[in-house]
């Protein structure tokens, strides 16, 4: 929060500012809570500067907040001469200012109120262009291993890209037992088997999380086991597309979907000829989170890069199915895009196990999973929208504004929270919360218990989501919370507790969510970890182990047997 800021405004906000800036979730969640916690106090100069946070000032509701009712008419006149406005009364000019751009009136009060530039800067939708390539050179002082099972998958995997040229396959293995480790040998291996100068390997992921995940995890097996020297490219985040690329016919490039699209899509000559170079050059394509790999966008992008007769697919999920409901075709769809080939975790005779995720708990991989429901009896709902609820399988945004504002259901998170920092075994907490201004609300319920949190949204700029996310990883911080950011891609061994705040009736999504607590103590996690769960009385989802054989019966005979043997 910004002090400067602060000062300008505190005593000038009122509890009707607040709640038009803020939302009347957030403000009415706060304000419900006082019945449980009296002498709490608000500050809402604070809380209004602690929701906007760095986009305050190009924020149009808080601009003309500002405007209107705390800057004073020679300000106003100084404003109206940054903005190039001729000034015609107070009333007019702060009209006219209004009618700016909010980039403009953004930068204009900077200016005039002295803030701090760097923290204020506007940000453009438009990520910024970083060129970077790392060639990467073999380190023979350093050993990574995999376990037995994770070689089993491996094995197979490069089975399939050596003896069938245009090979496609799934790869299932739960969240938690090491995918991306897994896949990132096999690419290895099988960069190796390729001439010196044929080949690219395409890795796809919808996140700047997955991308890097991967990306890291080559760069530190390429040292241990690679054979030469091997160009590796981002083109994800700030990374674009390089002109680079077309001095190799034999590279790895770690590709998120939108970078992609903006490439499939530009006109310019260097665009085409890198996505012309790229798509007579692949010979492998892995799609991590491959239950997407149906949506139009990112089908697009893989068949482009796919088109040679020799390309290799490979898709990589915990969760093989394209929709939680049985008789959506979409999931046979997708079973047949991968040609019905899912490689599955096998036991040491090579034997398909039918319940891998039980295996994995018992062999001390994955961590056993204490599941605690809460059930919540949410008032305020009618008979009329539960039914819709019940019909939809949807939440719609009053329903969401509904649960967020819900003292009780706010103050039961809250305790779960303040009782698993007194235990020492539960004491690192992940929360999914329902949406945004439920992350910054409950922030805000535990600073008044005196509970230090983190919130990690989509817009949290990158440096403070990384000092966030190292900070938890390292248990400096102990509670974080997030909406829609830390399903997958985040890796944090050390985790204890989960707290599930949020409704889905998403087989997917939830199972990403519960697969946050399943690192085991092989993998450097926990022996057993703790999820919360609240189940609201509009409804309920079934237990891990349900969740991740729910698709089975799509891939049909080629999943019921070992293919290591076939």
């Amino acid at each position: 929060m910004d002090e400067i800021l602060y000062r300008i405004i505190k005593g000038r906000v009122s509890s009707r500012h607040l709640e038009r800036i803020i939302g009347k979730s957030l403000y009415s969640g706060i304000v419900n809570y006082q019945q449980y916690s009296s002498d709490i106090e608000i500050d809402y100069a604070e809380l209004l500067l602690r929701t906007l946070d760095r986009n305050a000032i190009f924020n149009g509701l808080f601009q003309e907040f500002l405007i209107n009712n705390v800057l004073n008419e020679y300000q106003i006149a100084e404003l109206s001469t940054i903005l190039h406005i001729v000034s015609d009364g107070d009333f007019i000019s702060r009209k006219r200012i209004l009618e700016k751009s909010k980039k403009r009136i953004g930068q204009a009060l900077i200016n005039l109120l002295l803030l701090p530039i760097d923290k204020y800067a506007y940000v453009d939708s438009v990520d910024s262009v970083v060129a970077e390539e790392v060639l990467i050179c073999p380190d023979p002082s350093r050993f990574l291993s995999l376990h037995d099972y994770q070689k089993r998958i491996k094995d197979e995997i490069i089975k399939n890209l050596i003896e069938i040229p245009d090979s496609r396959m799934l790869v299932h293995m739960p969240t938690g037992s090491g995918k991306t480790k897994t896949c990132i040998e096999a690419v290895v291996d099988f960069v190796r088997t390729r001439p010196f100068e044929e080949g690219f390997v395409i890795w796809f992921a919808h996140s700047n999380e997955l991308c890097m995940q991967a990306y890291s995890n080559l760069i530190d097996i390429w040292k241990v086991k690679g054979d030469s020297p091997l160009p590796v490219f981002k083109m994800f985040g700030d990374n674009d597309a390089l002109e680079d690329i077309l001095h190799y016919k034999k590279a790895v490039l770690f590709v998120g979907f939108q970078k992609f699209m903006s490439l499939q899509r530009s006109s310019k000559e260097h665009h085409l000829n890198i996505r012309t170079h790229l798509s007579t050059n692949t010979q492998l394509v892995i799609i991590d989170e491959a239950h997407k790999s149906l949506a139009e966008t990112y089908k697009s992008a893989i068949n482009y890069v796919s088109t040679m007769p020799n390309c290799r697919v490979i898709g990589l999920t915990a969760t093989p199915g394209r929709s939680s409901d049985i008789s959506d075709p979409s999931n046979t769809i997708l079973s047949d895009f991968f040609k019905n080939k899912l490689i599955g975790v096998t036991d040491d005779n090579g034997c398909y196990l039918p319940n891998s995720l039980e295996y994995l708990q018992e062999h001390k991989f994955l961590a056993k999973i204490d599941h605690r429901p809460i059930e919540v009896d949410l008032s305020g709902f009618s008979d009329v929208e539960l039914k819709k609820i019940a019909i939809s399988g949807e939440l719609e945004q009053s329903h969401i504004d509904k649960i967020v504002e819900s003292p009780l259901r706010n103050k039961i998170i809250v305790d779960e929270i303040d009782r698993a920092l007194q235990d020492e075994n539960r004491n690192l907490i992940l929360v999914f919360a329902c949406n945004v201004n439920h992350c910054i609300l409950l922030q805000k319920l535990l600073e008044f218990q005196n509970i230090n949190s983190e919130v990690v949204l989509a817009e949290t700029p990158s440096q403070l989501r990384s000092k966030y996310i190292s900070d938890f990883k390292s248990g400096n911080l102990k509670v974080l919370i997030n909406f829609g950011v830390l399903t997958t891609g985040f890796d944090a061994p050390r985790l204890k507790t989960l707290i599930i705040a949020r409704h889905t009736n998403s087989m997917i999504l939830y199972s990403q969510m519960i697969g946050r607590a399943l690192r085991g103590p092989k993998n450097g996690g926990n022996e057993v970890n703790h999820v919360i769960d609240l189940v609201d009385n509009i409804s309920s989802l079934g237990n891990p182990q349900f969740l991740f054989t729910y698709w089975e019966e799509f891939w049909g005979k080629n999943f019921c047997h070992s293919h290591l043997n076939a």
